[in-house]
C-alpha cells in the first residue's frame, strides 16, 4: 500500500512539474491596451472598432471648420430635418466665387476621450467636391487638423486598429475620369501626433494589418532612401514588385524593382528592401511599391495591390 501511495505521489510532482515547464513556455496572452492575443497566431494585434459612442454631443454649430490651405474658417448651420451640417464662404481673394462645406454628425468616430474624427466635403466653388477627414476636441470645440482623402470620394469607415486610425473609401484608376463611380478598395493609415492627424501611408486593394513597415515613418530622405516591411507574398509576381518615387508634381524621379528576401511563394508576409541613392530633388514626394498587372488590361489594373508612403527629400 505504500509502495503504491508513493508511486501516486511521484507521478503527481512529475506531472506538475511538467505542467510548469510546459506553461513557461507559452506565450503571454497579457496585451497592451488596443490589443488583443490571438491564438493562431500566437501575437498580440490590434483591436479595431468604428467606436461609434451615442454620449458624443458635439455641436457643430459651436465650432469653425478650418477650410485646408487657407485661413478660412466657416461657422456650420444644423439641417433641422437631418444630422447634417452645412454652410456657404466666400474666399476674400476670389470674392466672385462661393464655395461650401458640409458634414454629417452620424458619421463621428470616437478616438479618444478628447479627440473625434469627422469626414468633411469642401466645395471651392468649382467642380470638385474634396474629401478630407477633420480631427476636432470635444472639450473645446476646436477643429485642430484636416488630412485630404480625394475628390468626389467618400469615405466609407473610420476604424481604430491600435494607435493607428484606418480610413477606407474607394478610389478610382488614374485614367478614369472624375464622373466615374469609385470602386476600388483604398485605404489612408493615420496617426495623431502633437494633436494634429499626420497620413502615415496609403493602401489599394489591402489592408493595414497584413503588410508591415519597419522604416520609421513618415519617411525623410537626404538622397538616400531606404525602406524596409513585407507584404503577403501574393503581391510579388516571380519574387519581384515594382516601385517609382514622385515628386510633388507626380513626375516620376526614381523607378525600379523590389526583391522578395524570402520565399514568395506564400500568402504570409514576405519581407523586402527598397533602397536608391543619389535622389537631388528636394520637397514633398511619394514612394510607390505595386504589384504586376499580371492580366495587362483594365481590369487587371483595378486588382494591382499599392503601397503609397508620404516622403520629404531634403
Amino acid at each position: 500500500m505504500k509502495k503504491i501511495i508513493s508511486i501516486v505521489i511521484l507521478l503527481a510532482l512529475i506531472g506538475a512539474g511538467v505542467y510548469f515547464f510546459v506553461d513557461k513556455k507559452r506565450v503571454s496572452t497579457t496585451c497592451e491596451p488596443g490589443f488583443r492575443f490571438v491564438p493562431s497566431t500566437q501575437k498580440c494585434e490590434p483591436v479595431e472598432s468604428e467606436n461609434l459612442d451615442d454620449k458624443i454631443s458635439l455641436d457643430f454649430t459651436k465650432l469653425k471648420i478650418q477650410i485646408p490651405d487657407s485661413n478660412i474658417q466657416v461657422e456650420l448651420k444644423k439641417d433641422a430635418e437631418t444630422t447634417k451640417y452645412s454652410n456657404t464662404y466666400s474666399d476674400p481673394e476670389v470674392p466672385m466665387m462661393q464655395g461650401f462645406v458640409s458634414l454629417d454628425s452620424k458619421d463621428v468616430s470616437q478616438y479618444s476621450s478628447d479627440f473625434v474624427l469627422v469626414p468633411f466635403v469642401v466645395n471651392s466653388g468649382g467642380t470638385g467636391q474634396f474629401q478630407y477627414v477633420g480631427l476636432f476636441d470635444l472639450n473645446k470645440n476646436i477643429h485642430l487638423s484636416s488630412v485630404f482623402v480625394g475628390d468626389r470620394l467618400g469615405v466609407s469607415s473610420i476604424l481604430m486598429s491600435g494607435e493607428k486610425v484606418k480610413v477606407n473609401f474607394k478610389n478610382r484608376l488614374d485614367s478614369e475620369s472624375f464622373a466615374a463611380t469609385p470602386t476600388i478598395p483604398s485605404q489612408i493609415v493615420l496617426e495623431i501626433k502633437d494633436q494634429k492627424l499626420q497620413e502615415l501611408i496609403r493602401l489599394q486593394n489591402a489592408d493595414y494589418n497584413d503588410i508591415e513597415i519597419k522604416s520609421v515613418l513618415p519617411l525623410v530622405s537626404k538622397g538616400t532612401l531606404t525602406l524596409k516591411g513585407a507584404v503577403p507574398g501574393t503581391w510579388y509576381f516571380e519574387a519581384n514588385m515594382g516601385f517609382k518615387i514622385l515628386d510633388s508634381s507626380f513626375n516620376e524621379i526614381g523607378v525600379g524593382g523590389v526583391q522578395a528576401l524570402s520565399d514568395w511563394m506564400t500568402t504570409q508576409r514576405v519581407p523586402f528592401e527598397l533602397s536608391t541613392s543619389s535622389i537631388s530633388y528636394k520637397g514633398k514626394g511619394t514612394v510607390i511599391i505595386e504589384s504586376d498587372n499580371t492580366r495587362g488590361d483594365e481590369e487587371g489594373e483595378r486588382a494591382v495591390r499599392k503601397l503609397l508612403i508620404p516622403v520629404m527629400f531634403q
